[in-house]
């Protein structure tokens, strides 16, 4: 499912987010269960034990506030490893579909998060749970649900955009639950609420939301 919106019964927006907060922190619990261990506080430490993800690879490339550098682009090299096979299995749905493979790239929001970034989150992000997450052990990662980039000058696509294709991001939906099926990850599709004009709630899906588990073969 992409960021197709669904109109919901009257509700109040606060209520939804806070339901869609708990339901997030349920199915991330098993994270914290494998991870807790390997929660990293401190930037030093994650400078240690963490390694920089570029910028751009063979199908994804990261959002702007990680290329500027003002979000973290850290992960454990698993993490890395694990983004070569998404990127692997993405690239060979799509050449199944007919769907054109070059310049096309789908979209990395979120990697590692010290605390003070988690923090933040938790205080001002309608779906971030409390207390510890995966992202602070380097080895979640969040990908775009409603967008991606294609092209030589590598233009961001989304929605409203004319040549906007939804199948690049259910065949990456469906890559991600293969895996999990695999277990290879935990995903969690995280949604998102919003009144539209008609002052009426709108669900859609925000993200997916993986974390590497460690217990994979």
């Amino acid at each position: 499912m992409t960021e197709t919106t669904t109109t919901l019964p009257p509700a109040d927006l606060k209520t939804r987010q806070k339901q869609e907060r708990e339901r997030i922190d349920r199915a991330t619990r098993i994270e914290r269960e494998w991870w807790q261990t390997k929660i990293v506080l401190h930037d030093k430490e994650a400078k240690e034990q963490l390694i920089p993800v570029p910028d751009q690879g063979r199908h994804y490339r990261l959002i702007g506030p990680i290329r500027r550098r003002e979000e973290p682009n850290l992960a454990r090299p698993e993490t890395i490893d694990f983004l070569r096979l998404v990127q692997e299995q993405w690239q060979s749905k799509l050449k199944e579909q007919g769907l054109p493979i070059e310049n096309i790239w789908f979209a990395i929001t979120s990697l590692y998060r010290n605390q003070e970034f988690q923090n933040y989150l938790t205080e001002t992000h309608p779906r971030a749970p409390e207390g510890l997450s995966a992202h602070q052990a380097g080895v979640a990662i969040d990908f775009d649900a409603g967008g991606y980039w294609q092209g030589e000058t590598i233009q961001p696509v989304n929605q409203s955009h004319p040549h906007f294709d939804p199948r690049y991001l259910q065949i990456l939906e469906q890559t991600l639950e293969k895996l999990a099926k695999a277990r290879k990850c935990n995903f969690v599709p995280e949604k998102g609420y919003r009144l539209n004009d008609e002052n009426k709630i709108e669900e859609y899906t925000a993200c997916y939301h993986v974390c590497l588990n460690p217990n994979a073969n």
